[in-house]
């Protein structure tokens, strides 16, 4: 075999790509070994490097300050959070949905009339008696009175 392995066939060597040539290939030739063996070295330090820039990375950033509920010793937690929000929309909405709809009727305020004085109550009487003494008149002297009235209402309208 005097051909040597394309860089393809490393990458798909790498990648656990391989049909099974290459890795014969590599098992005979010398120096695609060597090869192969320098480009794992590389990854592994390139591994090996990226993994200290991230601990380091890491190491550098700050350290988050405790926020209030930790001050208190109390943890705060998204899902404690939206239970105390529900529990506040409850005791904000219940009094609402549950209040009594007869209440405004029942709670209105009666207005009274004002104490009537001496002369109202004298021209409500006389008044209540002009009624009495229509209702205790006849039909008949309705009757007339109503065509009379009628015949003037007639005779002013010409």
């Amino acid at each position: 075999m005097n051909r040597h392995l394309t860089d393809e066939q490393f990458t798909d060597l790498l990648l656990g790509l391989d049909d099974g040539t290459a890795t014969a290939h590599l098992n005979a030739c010398e120096h695609c070994r060597q090869e192969m063996a320098r480009v794992e070295e590389t990854m592994g330090m390139l591994r090996e490097a990226s993994m200290d820039w991230s601990r380091q990375r890491v190491a550098e950033m700050p350290t988050p300050q405790p926020g209030f509920f930790e001050r208190l010793g109390l943890s705060f937690r998204p899902a404690a959070g939206m239970a105390m929000a529900a529990v506040l929309a409850l005791a904000v909405a219940v009094p609402f949905l549950i209040r009594d709809t007869d209440a405004p009727e029942r709670a209105s305020v009666q207005h009274m009339s004002p104490v009537p004085t001496a002369e109202q109550i004298a021209a409500d009487n006389e008044l209540m008696s002009a009624i009495n003494q229509e209702i205790a008149q006849p039909a008949a002297q309705h009757e007339a009175a109503f065509a009379g009235e009628s015949g003037k209402a007639r005779t002013t309208k010409r």
